[in-house]
């Protein structure tokens, strides 16, 4: 009698099975994102988040899509309204792909292994270290492979499993593989793979290459190899063998062949409802495993069937659950009220106030509001996205202001500024520029309300974030504040947060510079602004020259922006996280050196030209004893030994300043901004 009729009489479930803490972790992360993110558009993840279609379908039915390349990924973000961040699946990927995914403006957030992530740094090591790395799998198609390899590509050379040699023809024979150098040669592998292939293949490399560098054995899957270990100790006692698992999955696949090998009988099926009877023919003990990516449901989906058609049916729970969990990878995105916090902030000033700058300003001040560069918004729809908007998470609260005259463009550059974490998107109306005029964009703009109204209509449909304008009171003189208020009244009805208000008029016929001193500055303006429209947030910008001077205002705007004697002296802040925002903390000129020393160095590994950062610093020690030679050693030396020597040079001077103390030690970087978000 089969199984299926009444003849089955023990059922051996496997323990452990089912699902492990890698695909737990990203499982539960997926779902938690979507939901988090639900109101900003719909979640994409690149690539099945675990290999099991059943999950996939689940996640689908949540509003989550699956990516299995970029340009899908763009063709889905003109279809639809997606959330703006994307989720690297728990495989792992190459970094050419997840820089790719960020210069397209995407927010990444990744749910990979560890296990699978330790892999990947042993090969950036390796690599580094001048190894060849011999890649042990089983398909060069998949995605662990992929994203390994695409570590060092061009010190990796792909080896089969010794089981699968001949299958995939991009995997080498590992009897016969070269390398150009067998005195450095490291083995890495698949972590999904049998544990008995992998170390048959390992000895017979380690034969090949006597000098084989070999991981210890725990950089092996820890869920594979319990899951094989539990279809061992089984396979005595039955007939036959199900597996639940995709045909996708590696670590699932493997365990069939292993029970195939064990008992001649083992059959595959990824849900309840495939069972064949014809398998259980003659079965009387029966074994049932999942793979790492199957929900318990579908294995008691399997259970119950069987019990159904066998009602004396004893079933075994054979072997010991695992008690391993990861943390989640990064903290879930959270809803913002998005107040605004503008008492005080730093304009943004073209060709100042870049990562770098703003890094520096927040040594000095945690609490004041930064402002990037302007930003044209065709430089980040088609431009190097990361290099125009990448940021440290210690700049926040930061806000990227861009500059544009076509809707939809800034519309989709706003997008993807908040993609990238900004706090708040900012339209510039008050660059006078000739460039500016010449691309429609800036101060001309005024001459068009009801085309500016479009524009901020347009931006903040787009994004959660708020979106404000900076502006002048006017163009060439004819300004009048009737004419403003007016102004101020559409665009608040269009969707603008908050108002950030140069001033002065805008004449068109003078230079950059000249705009910034000719045109009379009509401070009371600013102030009537905000008694005639006190529902609405106003800060006041232009002629402040003195953290006293900003401070002035507060009584009468929501908020003072300070310029160009920010950038001429980063230290009129010094005393602004205590009288701003009530922190106790007042750093010294020459602790903000040492941490710049610290970023200089990160910076460095990273490729970026010292003088990126040092510019930035000329004015570090203005008006103090030794500032001007501090300032020379820079601009002569120009690179992190020169910034060493002048600090060496000022350590000196220190003394003669009488500062206080800060609590944090010098090179060390700051805490995470307590303000933020």
């Amino acid at each position: 009698m089969g199984g299926m009729d009444g003849g089955l009489e023990r059922l051996y479930l496997a323990r452990p099975r089912g699902f492990c803490a890698g695909v737990v972790m990203a499982i539960e992360a997926v779902e938690r994102w979507a939901e988090a993110l639900k109101d900003q558009g719909e979640l994409v993840v690149y690539h099945e988040i675990v290999h099991n279609r059943v999950v996939v379908e689940r996640l689908r039915a949540k509003g989550v899509h699956f990516v299995e390349d970029l340009e899908e990924l763009e063709g889905l973000r003109r279809e639809r309204r997606l959330a703006g961040t994307l989720v690297f699946s728990a495989h792992g990927h190459p970094p050419a792909v997840r820089k790719k995914a960020a210069e397209m403006g995407f927010h990444i957030l990744d749910a990979t292994c560890p296990l699978v992530t330790k892999v990947h740094t042993e090969a950036r090591r390796y690599a580094q270290e001048g190894y060849w790395i011999l890649l042990v799998g089983d398909s060069a198609d998949h995605q662990e492979i992929k994203g390994t390899y695409g570590e060092a590509p061009d010190r990796t050379i792909l080896v089969a499993v010794h089981t699968h040699v001949g299958k995939d023809p991009r995997l080498a024979d590992p009897r016969t593989v070269t390398v150009p150098d067998p005195e450095r040669v490291v083995v890495l592998t698949q972590t999904t793979l049998s544990v008995d292939d992998t170390l048959a293949t390992i000895a017979i490399l380690k034969r090949r290459f006597p000098k084989l560098v070999v991981p210890a054995r725990k950089d092996l899957c820890y869920a594979t190899q319990n899951r094989q270990e539990a279809v061992k100790r089984i396979a005595p006692k039955v007939e036959a063998f199900l597996v639940l698992t995709s045909p996708h999955s590696s670590n699932g696949m493997r365990l069939l062949e292993l029970a195939q090998e064990l008992t001649g009988r083992a059959y595959r099926l990824e849900r309840p409802e495939e069972l064949q009877e014809a398998w259980l023919q003659g079965v009387k003990n029966l074994g049932l495993t999942s793979a790492a990516s199957t929900p318990e449901d579908l294995v008691q989906g399997v259970v119950a069937r069987l019990k159904a058609a066998n009602p004396g049916l004893v079933v075994v729970e054979e072997g010991e659950w695992e008690h391993i969990s990861f943390r989640e990878p990064k903290p879930i995105p959270r809803r913002r009220s998005w107040v605004l916090d503008l008492r005080l902030s730093v304009a943004p000033m073209v060709d100042r106030t870049d990562r770098h700058f703003r890094y520096l300003v927040r040594q000095v001040s945690l609490g004041v509001r930064l402002y990037t560069e302007m930003t044209v918004a065709e430089g980040v729809l088609w431009g190097k996205r990361e290099r125009l908007l990448a940021f440290r998470p210690e700049e926040h609260p930061v806000a990227l202001q861009l500059a544009g005259s076509d809707p939809k463009r800034l519309a989709e550059a706003a997008r993807i500024g908040e993609a990238f974490s900004y706090d708040e998107v900012n339209l510039n109306l008050g660059c006078p520029s000739e460039k500016a005029q010449q691309a429609g964009y800036g101060a001309c703009l005024l001459r068009e309300p009801l085309r500016v109204a479009e524009l901020v209509q347009a931006m903040a449909e787009a994004v959660r974030v708020p979106v404000t304008v900076k502006l002048r009171l006017g163009l060439d003189g004819q300004e009048t504040y009737p004419g403003l208020a007016r102004l101020v009244e559409g665009l608040a009805e269009a969707g603008a947060k908050a108002f950030i208000v140069h001033a002065r008029s805008a004449l068109l016929s003078l230079s950059t510079r000249a705009n910034r001193a000719i045109p009379p500055l009509r401070h009371e303006w600013v102030h009537r602004l905000k008694e005639d429209f006190p529902h609405l947030p106003f800060v006041l910008n232009g002629g402040l020259r003195t953290l006293e001077e900003a401070l002035a205002h507060l009584d009468k705007v929501d908020g003072a922006m300070l310029g160009r004697a920010v950038y001429e002296d980063p230290f009129v802040l010094r005393e602004a996280d205590r009288k701003v925002y009530g922190l106790d903390r007042r750093p010294s000129r020459l602790q903000v050196a040492w941490r710049m020393r610290a970023y200089l160095e990160e910076e460095l590994h990273k490729g970026t030209p010292p003088w990126a950062v040092l510019r930035h610093m000329l004015s570090l020690f203005r008006g103090t004893p030794g500032g001007k030679r501090w300032r020379r050693l820079l601009s002569e030396g120009r690179s992190l030994q020169a910034l060493d020597q002048a600090l060496r040079f000022m350590e000196e001077k220190v003394g003669e300043e009488g500062e206080e103390e800060d609590p944090h030690p010098k090179g060390h970087p700051l805490p995470a901004h307590p303000l933020a978000g």
